[in-house]
């Protein structure tokens, strides 16, 4: 069984787009926005 690193990414990809889609849609916005302005707070 040899599974090369391009499945493995696509693999993985393919659960996160599946998690990504039962969160609620106005969820991960204000969440990325707040963890950019803790990351990066110059950055507005």
């Amino acid at each position: 069984m040899n599974i090369t690193i391009c499945e493995i990414l696509l693999l993985t990809l393919d659960k996160i787009k599946a998690e990504a889609a039962m969160i609620p849609m106005e969820a991960p916005k204000p969440t990325l926005t707040k963890y950019k302005k803790l990351t990066n707070p110059r950055d507005d």
